[in-house]
């Protein structure tokens, strides 16, 4: 396998960027392209010294280019983590020794790059107008392979999707329509259609054939009419004079009338259950009864690891959990859990009871924006004094590692 793209690719990258990232980034964006579908490497070290010599200048290059070091910095981030993804899931690529010594454990010393790519997109997001270079950067590393923590999971591949389809609608929304036409300076010559001389005789002869055909079909017609009315009235001279008697048809029994059936009223749990259909068959989702309420458990939030900010690329599904709860009455109380692993180099006051209930804060704070009554919300934050799960396994801590949104319970209602 090559180790990068020809010049030619090089300048056609260059040529049609109409982002500087993205101009600069052209040969790790080919290469990652690439991967899935490209022979094994023969020499991993040898490789992987290329892309971290490439990876080593791609930020320079950036900043030389005018764009913002901060931008720079999370462009090199996003690449190193869509190389580390894409190889790790190639056969070669699990059985090297690169899941330890990867681009970003390299660079970062950091092995969590799968997560941390979507933290600092959702940070992105928050600013679109500012950070719009580096959203389609990214946008291209989801584009050609890069999964990230959604590789596993029940709706991994949904969640994405959805994911990228925002991507896509606010950079098409910042960016503009695209030009359509195929040449902007294209203007049409105004000259008129002149037909051929000899034409004129053609449609003269075709057009005197018709009128015959149609003065022929007049005449056959008329003859004909009058052949079908003498017909007739020989026909009509055969019909017997004596009355014909038709037997009435048997007047048929009435039947029973008809009584709609009344569907039975909807119980509260069942219309919540309904308005996040969508969300509960892809496992984001779960609402379930517990103690007199009705929790519905966001069971992956995007929180970066250790932090306390919900990452704004959820507010599109706590919109969906607003419009779900707003017809339903009563206080809505933001409940945060963690599991029992003890937050790493934290002061003694920093447990995670006091990590879950920041983290309820943030999600009530994003919630009430979508309230048409934010007064209704309060949150609470309960550590790992509540799991759902076994904290023995990875499944068990990622599912008790969640946030609830809690409303009491009616017995039904229409």
């Amino acid at each position: 396998m090559r180790l990068g793209p020809d010049s030619s690719v090089e300048q056609a990258f260059e040529l049609a960027a109409l982002n500087p990232l993205v101009a600069v980034a052209s040969p790790l964006l080919w290469l990652a392209a690439r991967l899935n579908e490209s022979l094994p490497v023969d020499d991993i070290a040898q490789f992987r010294t290329r892309v971290m010599e490439d990876v080593a200048r791609f930020e320079s290059n950036a900043m030389a280019r005018g764009v913002a070091p901060r931008l720079a910095r999370v462009a090199r981030y996003a690449l190193c983590a869509t190389i580390d993804d894409i190889v790790l899931n190639t056969p070669w690529g699990g059985q090297s020794d690169w899941p330890s010594k990867g681009l970003v454990s390299t660079f970062y010393q950091e092995t969590w790059g799968g997560e941390r790519f979507f933290d600092l997109l959702g940070q992105l997001y928050a600013q679109p107008e500012e950070t719009l270079d580096a959203l389609e950067l990214m946008a291209l590393c989801l584009s050609i392979g890069f999964v990230g923590k959604y590789r596993v999971g029940e709706g991994g591949p949904l969640h994405l999707a959805r994911l990228r389809a925002d991507l896509y609608r606010t950079i098409r929304r910042l960016r503009g329509p695209h030009e359509r036409r195929l040449s902007a300076s294209f203007a049409s010559v105004d000259a008129p259609y002149r037909p051929p001389a000899r034409m004129i005789w053609f449609w003269i002869l075709s057009a005197s054939v018709l009128a015959a055909l149609a003065l022929l079909y007049l005449v056959l017609g008329f003859l004909l009419s009058a052949r079908v009315d003498a017909a007739a009235e020989r026909i009509a001279a055969l019909a017997p004079a004596m009355p014909v008697f038709v037997a009435a048809p048997a007047v048929p029994a009435v039947p029973e009338p008809f009584v709609p059936q009344v569907p039975p009223a909807s119980t509260q749990l069942q219309r919540i259950r309904t308005a996040l259909a969508p969300e509960i068959a892809s496992g984001e989702v779960e609402v379930v009864p517990d103690s007199g309420d009705i929790a519905v458990r966001l069971l992956r939030a995007s929180f970066p690891t250790g932090g306390t900010t919900l990452a704004e690329t959820e507010a599109p599904m706590l919109r969906r959990i607003a419009a779900a709860l707003n017809p339903e009455p009563g206080p809505i109380s933001v409940v945060g859990h963690t599991d029992n692993v003890p937050i790493a180099n934290a002061s003694p006051t920093r447990n995670n009871e006091t990590l879950s209930r920041e983290r309820a804060a943030s999600a009530a704070a994003m919630l009430q924006r979508f309230l048409n009554d934010p007064a209704r919300v309060s949150f609470v934050g309960k550590g790992d004094s509540a799991p759902i799960a076994s904290n023995a396994t990875l499944e068990g801590r990622a599912r008790n590692r969640r946030v609830e949104f809690r409303i009491p319970a009616k017995d039904s209602s229409p």
